[in-house]
This record gives C-alpha cells, structure tokens and sequence, in this order.
C-alpha cells in the first residue's frame, strides 16, 4: 500500500524533477527508435502473417505472429509449379508455342493430280517422288512442232505497213477519187494513180488580187476635220472649250467658274473656307507639354508608385497596449522584446523548481525500480489524496522532505 502512495506522490511532481526521476529509473517498456514510436521488437505480433503454399491446389496454410519460430519452405513442388529444367514432350519450336520445326507426319494429306487425275497423295509419314513429264499432264513436250501453222519467218503479198494489219506505207491508187472544184467549176480529180497539178487562183475562184483598189472608198492617208483622239471615235484629246462648267464655292460663296475657254487661277486659303491655319492656337487648351500635379504610376490610372502617407495607419500593441502607430509619413523604428509582449527570454530561470543536484537527496533509482513502472501510475490518487507526504516518506526511507 505504501509503495503505491509512493507511486502517486512521484506522480505528482513537477515536469522537471519527473523527467529527471524517469531518464534514471528502469522501464519496462518496449524499445524504440523514436519516443511513442513503433515498437523494435515484440514477443508477438498484433496481426499474424498467414503463409499458404499452392492456394489453389488446397496447399500447406502456415500462421506466424512472431511466438514462435516458423520455418516455411517455398518451391515449386509446394506451390503447385514446375521446377525451371522440366521439360515436355513437345514438339521442337524457333520460338515459344511457334511452328515445329520437325513432325512425324502432317494432319492434312497433300493430293497431286495430273490432268484431272490422282497421281500421288504425301502427309510426311514416308519419303515419296512424282515425276511430272508433258504427257502426263496432257502438255506438248518444247520442241514439238505443227503442220497446220505458218514458221515465224514466212511471208504475205501484203502491203507494206508500220504496224501489223496497220495503214499501208504506200498504194498505187487510192480507192476514192479526190475532185477538186474553183468556184463551183471543176478543176481536178486525182486518185493518186498518176502525178497531177492543179493551179488555183485568185480569178479562178472568184476572189480580187491582192492589189486591187475601190474608187469609191477613201485612201488609208485621208483626213476629216474632227477633234483629235486617241481612237477612233474616242474622246478628244484637246477641246476649245467643255459642254459644261465648273463652279467652285468656297465656305458656301462662289468664287470660280470654269469651261476651259481662258485660263483661270484660284487661290483657296484656310481663311477662304472657314477653316484654322496649321499654326493656329487654342487658348483654353492645355499644350501636349502640360503636366498635372499627380501621383506617379507605371500605368495611366494605375497604383501611385510612391506616397507621402497612406490613408490608413497601421497599430502595433505588444501584451495589448499600443506601442507605435504608422502610415508612412515618416520612418519608424520599433524594437519588440520578450519583456514588451510579456515572454520569458530564452535564458530565464525557474527558482522554484528542484534542480538534478537538489534531487540525490531524496529517493534513490534502486528504491523506485521495486516499484511499479509509469503506466501503472494512471489509476491511482493525485497529490491531494496523499495527505502527509513528509509522514509517509519518513516511514518509508527515513527521509524528510
């Protein structure tokens, strides 16, 4: 009973004096390469492995959970498999399930007919030959002859011809007779038996010679009282004056008409037709040169690139008091501390904790070690159930908190 009082009072402690308490006390926990983490070995396994060899021919089921030693045999005769040098017997192939490459005899029998007759059947069973000859087949043998056909060299009384049964190179007469007419009159024919010429002219058919003339028709050199043109009929290239006249306003009055009977000059100005000259200027307009007093941004209406200060300001509490406001007026510097956000700096101490040293005055590591491990503690009392700890620990070692 006293050494589970003990138990809860270490329970109890401080986290410091804890951690000291359990890096020097033996455990009866599972070793592992990390705090909390998995277990490096285990007596057991919560999950066991199930080992079956050749499943689907009802083979050897082994169960291991790490209890103990198991030793399972794998190879192909307890799987259900064939060992790498089997073999079958069948037949030798170039490549896995590809063609033989040797058989006894074939499934289909080879029949050969010659002429329309059986003369041999072969299924590779045994060795056979068929000898072919032309007269087996009904064939005329190659140096066979006929009586009733013409020799390749023989000859016809045929006319002669660049191609065979084409247009004769040459005749003595045609079979039609060409007759040749001037005019309606005839004044030819030729078959082509014998060399014949005819002349045909221009009187002969009716037509004038070439250098006749027309004394009623005008010479190609005559000339017309007509306004020049550059064709025929054609516009003309220069006129005394035009059918019509050009009448120019300017700004909406006239001020030139125009038909080509004299010459005529116009002077049009930007006064003339109610218009500005190039240099005029705009006294409510402001110069290409002008500039505004505004922000400047790297796109037209964009972000200003630089401000004076910002619309909003910016406030900075450290442990929830304001300690600097900004919005870019002028520069700031602020210096947040552990002491201003109401931290302890990394280097602070503890004055009322027990330090390692303080701890050798109390229960030694072999006294704790008969005792119950860490986890045992969780079901036991606080430190207010305890009572008198000095009491206790007294009765216990003879020590005095």
């Amino acid at each position: 009973m006293k050494n589970r009082e003990v138990l809860k009072l270490l329970q109890n402690l401080p986290e410091n004096t804890k951690g000291y308490i359990d890096a020097k006390v033996p455990k009866t926990y599972a070793g592992s390469s990390t705090a909390g983490g998995v277990a490096t070995e285990a007596a057991k396994l919560s999950n066991g492995l199930l080992i079956v060899c050749g499943a689907m021919q009802g083979g050897q089921r082994t169960q291991y959970n790490g209890t103990s030693a198991q030793t399972v045999i794998i190879n192909p005769a307890s799987i259900g498999a064939a060992y790498s040098d089997h073999d079958h017997n069948y037949a030798g192939s170039k490549t896995a399930g590809g063609t033989a490459t040797e058989a006894a005899k074939t499934t289909g029998t080879l029949t050969i007919q010659t002429n329309g007759v059986s003369a041999i059947t072969f299924n590779g069973s045994a060795n056979k030959s068929l000898d072919i000859t032309p007269a087996s087949i009904g064939a005329a043998t190659s140096d066979h002859t006929h009586s009733n056909y013409a020799l390749v060299s023989h000859t016809h009384n045929y006319a002669g011809s660049k191609t065979s049964g084409g247009a004769a190179t040459e005749a003595a007469k045609t079979t039609g007779t060409l007759t040749l007419q001037t005019n309606g009159t005839s004044a030819g024919t030729f078959n082509g038996s014998a060399n014949k010429t005819v002349n045909i002219t221009a009187a002969n058919i009716g037509a004038a010679a070439s250098n006749h003339t027309h004394s009623e028709y005008a010479s190609v050199s005559h000339t017309h009282l007509y306004a020049g043109s550059a064709t025929a009929g054609g516009v003309a290239t220069e006129a005394a004056k035009t059918s019509g006249t050009l009448s120019i306003k300017t700004n909406g009055t006239n001020a030139l008409t125009f038909n080509g009977n004299a010459n005529k000059s116009l002077d049009i100005t930007p006064a003339g037709i109610g218009a500005a000259t190039a240099n005029h200027t705009h006294s409510e307009y402001a110069s290409a040169s002008h500039t505004h007093p505004y922000a400047g941004s790297s796109t037209a209406g964009g972000i200003a690139t630089q401000a004076a200060k910002t619309t909003g300001t910016l406030t900075i509490q450290t442990n929830g008091s304001d300690m600097i406001s900004f919005d870019g007026s002028a520069n700031k510097t602020i210096n947040i501390t552990a002491a201003s956000i109401g931290a302890a700096a990394s280097n602070h101490t503890h004055s009322n904790y027990l330090t390692p040293s303080a701890l050798n005055n109390y229960v030694t590591t072999s006294v704790l070690s008969n005792y119950a491990s860490k986890n045992d503690l969780s079901n036991y009392a606080t430190k207010a159930d305890l009572g008198n700890i000095n009491a206790i620990l007294d009765e216990i070692n003879g020590v005095s908190l």
